[in-house]
Order: C-alpha cells, then structure tokens, then sequence
C-alpha cells in the first residue's frame, strides 16, 4: 500500500505530465521530481526496512540454535575447533551487528547515509551465511545451499533501495560467494558444486531483477498518478490557481503548525474593487464557438 502523498515543489508538479509520456524507462525522473521520489521511498518504506531486519535477525537466531544442535555432536578438537572459528564466530559478530543495526534504524539515528548502511549489513549478513555453509560443507555436516539464492531475493525487497542499488547489492553478494567459496571449500567435488550453486545464483539474481524492475517501474508510474489526481483535485483547470480544497488543506495545517509551535496564525482577506475591470483586462478571454457551423 502506497502511503499519502505530499505536495510537489512547482518544479517537481510541471514534471508531471512530461514523466508520464515519456514512460521513465530507465527508472528515473527529471531533476526534482526524482529527489521527492527517491525522499517519498525512503519515508513510506520505513517500517518495512525494520520489518525485514526483523525477520532476518528471527532467521538468524533459528540458525544459531540449531548450530548449538549440531556442536554436541562433534567428536574431534580439529572438527570443534572449525566449528567455533567458522559457525559460531560469524554467527555471534552477526547477532551483535544485526541487533544494533535494527535498533539504529528502528530509532532513526542514521539518515543520511542509510542506503550505504542497509547495503553493507547485507553483505555482512550474505559473508556470515557462505562462510557457515562452506564450514559445514569441509565438515561433512548437513546444508541447506539455497540459503545464498534466498538472500539473492530477500535484496529485491521494499526496503529503502531504489532498483539499482538492489541491483549492486546482489551482484555483490554473488561476488562474495563466489571468492569465499573458492577460498574456504577444501575438496574438489564441493568446488564443482560450488561452481554450480554460483550459476544457479546467478540465474535467481537475474529472474529477481527483473521483477524489481517492474515492481518500481509500477511504483513510479503510481506515484505520478496520484500527484496528478492530487494536483487536478487541488487546482482549477482553466487558470491553474489552487482551488477551496487546497485552501483546506493548508489553512489545516498551518493551525495544526501553530498549535504545535505555540505560534499565532492570522489570516488576511483582500477585497479587489471593481474587480470586472481587472478581470476583463487581465483575465483570460475564450471565444466564444457558434455550434451551428
């Protein structure tokens, strides 16, 4: 669900109608109509981001139990010694940064730089889950390889970024994949399987892109709609001038900003006199059509 609207700059409103037409293939705006967008995604996304890293933190915790299920059951110290340095050191940097991360966010306390942020917590998140797999792998213990191709599409979804940065973050997390396996993976049958899974990855990272690219292509395309609605609603047809509900509107939220604040609010009202003069020297004229013709 698309959150409520706010007032275009003039800039931002003549756009409008250009955007429409020419369709913003390449999934951007002119010049300030893109800055609203890109401040509109950030604002209504908000509490999705924080319901992802959630979600996240819940699936790694599930994970870290079930790597104490599995500890109990190593036999030798070289076998134990692995699992510590390989599973549980990376599962426990994971906790503690995805736990102050979701509490950074959840507060506000990063803004400016939050898209960087989200993008280097999701490569965090995407090392830890290779390095655990590769691990169990050398291990000879029991793993699930798609965990890779989840994070692939969980990057895809309605978290702050805008379609290209989605993008980076999954050609990153498949380039980290991809170096860590053939880092850490000692046999050679686990590198043709990891040569393998680096494909099916990256097919996933294709399919998932394509439907971020039209899930915000549909998001911009709403996006102009409901301003235009908003803007024709709000404005008279013929001459362009802001009409009695958008007289509403304002005049609602300057009392609302004047109570908040503690300031007075006065309100002035301007009588023309002989304004027919004024309009029929300055107004606009249509000529009249004879219907008979």
């Amino acid at each position: 669900m698309l959150a409520a609207v706010r007032p275009l700059s003039p800039e931002g409103a003549a756009l409008l109608q250009p955007e429409l037409q020419g369709r913003f293939r390449w999934l951007r705006f002119q010049g300030p109509l893109e800055q609203e967008f890109v401040a509109w995604l950030r604002s209504s996304q908000h509490r999705s981001l924080v319901a992802c890293m959630g979600l996240a933190m819940v699936m790694l915790l599930i994970l870290t139990s079930v790597d104490f299920l599995r500890y109990h059951y190593l036999q030798s110290q070289q076998d134990i010694a692995a699992f510590q340095k390989g599973v549980f050191l990376p599962r426990g940097l994971a906790v503690v940064v995805l736990a102050l991360s979701i509490w950074a966010v959840a507060t506000r306390r990063i803004t400016r730089y939050l898209q960087p942020f989200i993008i280097t917590i999701i490569f965090l998140y995407g090392l830890q889950t290779s390095c655990t797999l590769h691990v169990y792998g050398n291990l000879n213990l029991l793993r699930v390889t798609g965990g890779n191709l989840l994070l692939v599409l969980v990057v895809f979804f309605p978290c702050t970024l805008l379609f290209y940065e989605s993008l980076f973050a999954g050609l990153l997390l498949w380039l980290q994949m991809m170096l860590t396996g053939a880092w850490l993976l000692e046999t050679p049958e686990l590198l043709a399987d990891h040569w393998l899974l680096s494909a099916y990855m990256l097919v996933t990272l294709c399919f998932a892109a394509v439907n971020g690219y039209m899930r915000e292509y549909v998001l911009r395309e709403q996006f102009l709609l409901r301003h235009v609605l908003d803007w024709d609603a709000s404005h008279d047809p013929l001459t362009g001038l802001a009409n009695r509900r958008m007289f509403n509107d304002r005049m609602c939220m300057a009392v609302h900003q004047a109570r908040r604040e503690g300031t007075p609010l006065a309100m002035a009202l301007i009588d023309v006199d002989h304004f027919k003069a004024y309009n029929d020297c300055y107004g606009l004229w249509i000529q009249p059509v004879d219907a008979t013709q």
